[in-house]
C-alpha cells in the first residue's frame, strides 16, 4: 500500500503550511490573548479553498479526506481547536 502523498496533496500540504506560517502564527499571540480569529485572515483562508476542505465537492467543500489543514495550522498555533459540527 502506497501511503505517500500525490502531486495534488503535496501542493495543498505547501499552501497550508505556507498560509500557516505567513497569515496565523504572527497572529498567534493575539489570538490566544484574545480567544478571537481576524475575519480577514478567515476570508485569506477562504480565497485558498482552505475552509470547508472536509466538506464535499458537492456541498462547496474541497472533498479532503486528509488533515492537513489542522496539523498544518496546529504547528504554527498549538492552542488552536478544532470543532467538529
Amino acid at each position: 500500500m502506497n501511503l505517500d502523498l500525490n502531486e495534488e496533496q503535496k501542493a495543498a500540504a505547501r499552501t497550508v503550511r505556507e498560509f500557516a506560517e505567513n497569515e496565523v502564527k504572527p497572529l498567534a499571540g493575539e489570538i490566544d490573548e484574545t480567544g478571537h480569529f481576524p475575519a480577514e485572515t478567515f476570508r485569506k483562508a477562504a480565497e485558498l479553498g482552505l475552509t470547508a476542505v472536509a466538506l464535499p465537492e458537492s456541498e462547496g467543500g474541497a472533498g479532503s479526506t486528509t488533515s492537513l489543514t489542522p496539523s498544518s495550522l496546529k504547528r504554527n498555533f498549538p492552542r488552536l481547536r478544532f470543532h467538529r459540527a
